[in-house]
Formats: C-alpha cells, sequence, structure tokens
C-alpha cells in the first residue's frame, strides 16, 4: 500500500517464479563464493585452526556424530534467521521510527515496512544491507576470540548470512538504476519506488 500523494515508479517482486530461480541461482554462487572467502579469512585470522583433520566414525558413534552434525546446522540457520532479520527489524525503526512488519512466506522470514511508511533510497540501503555488514563485521571479530570449537558453526552462519543476503543485495543493486530522491516501500516479499505526485 502507498500512501496517498506518491505514485508508483518501480516495483521489484522477489516471489515472482521468475525472480525465486534467479535470486536461488545468485544465491549458491553466493553461498560457494561466501564459503571460499570466510574459509580464507578464518585461516588467516585463526593460525591455530588446524589444516588436516580426519575423522572416523562406526556404530553408534557414527549416527551421534551425524545427528550432532545436524542439530548444530539446524541451531546455526535458526540463530541467522532471528540475527539476520533481527538487524533489518532495528534498522528499520532506527530510520523510520516505526515498528516494522514481520512475516514468513513460503521458505523465509522477511521483515517490510508498516502499510504507508517509505524511506528515502540511500537510507533503505542501510537498512538492506546491514545484516550483511554487522553480521559480517562482527563475525570477524568473533572469529579472532572464539574458541576452536565454535569456529565451525560461527563460520557457517557467517557464510549462509552472506548467502541468504543475495536478495538484499539484488534490491539494492536495482535500486541503484532509480534517483536518490525517489522513495523505497518495502512490502517484505515486494520492494516499490515511488515518487511524489
Amino acid at each position: 500500500m502507498i500512501r496517498s500523494g506518491l505514485h508508483e515508479v518501480g516495483r521489484l517482486d522477489l516471489s515472482t517464479k521468475k525472480n525465486i530461480i534467479l535470486v536461488q541461482m545468485a544465491g549458491f554462487l553466493g553461498l560457494v563464493a561466501s564459503a571460499f572467502l570466510f574459509l580464507q579469512a578464518a585461516i588467516l585470522l585463526r593460525p591455530d585452526i588446524p589444516t588436516e583433520a580426519s575423522f572416523t566414525f562406526s556404530g553408534m558413534e557414527g549416527l551421534v556424530a551425524i545427528a550432532a552434525g545436524l542439530a548444530v546446522f539446524a541451531g546455526a540457520v535458526l540463530v541467522l534467521v532471528v540475527v539476520h532479520e533481527g538487524v533489518h527489524a532495528f534498522f528499520f525503526w532506527l530510520i523510520t521510527g516505526e515498528r516494522p512488519r514481520l512475516g514468513v512466506t513460503g521458505f523465509y522470514a522477511y521483515v517490510g515496512a508498516p502499510p504507508g511508511v517509505t524511506v528515502a533510497r540511500n537510507r533503505y540501503f542501510g537498512i538492506a544491507l546491514a545484516p550483511l555488514f554487522v553480521t559480517t563485521v562482527a563475525g570477524l571479530f568473533l572469529l579472532t576470540v572464539v574458541p576452536l570449537i565454535v569456529l565451525p558453526p560461527l563460520l557457517l552462519i557467517l557464510i549462509l548470512n552472506a548467502a541468504g543476503s543475495i536478495g538484499d543485495i539484488i534490491v539494492s543493486g536495482w535500486l541503484l538504476r532509480y534517483s536518490p530522491s525517489v522513495l523505497v516501500g518495502d512490502q517484505g516479499i515486494a520492494v516499490v519506488v515511488c515518487r511524489p505526485s
């Protein structure tokens, strides 16, 4: 919903079939790139990381190890979603002074502006890209101080956050085609660009 006095000049809906496929393909490339970059950063920042390891599991020990790995993965994903969307929500509130809308659609959670709330394009970049930058900076710091046992889930969170930010990066890149004077309405699954009537 666009408030009165504005007219829509552009819309990007990431929930269309075509855009879902494009975001998923870009997300996979982002996953590979972020895995490589964060693993390199971890090796650089933590010379105490063993570079070789071998694991042999059998019987019940193997099943317990697999279950523990799946639990760590599920926990990391849950932490990631809460942190990523929480950072979006905090920056929405900080920039607009309004409580954002939280939602879930399909397989992803989202934060959007309340109906009728728009943000200047350049300020919107802060909302869209904050989880990528805040989580990356905090995570790189944590890489230098956490015990080795915490590194795998921390790296997993950093990698998945960067890959999961691909939609935010795509939206921000798309918005660059518009003047800084436009207003952006984030509807959670779609972004609307407006100008005064």
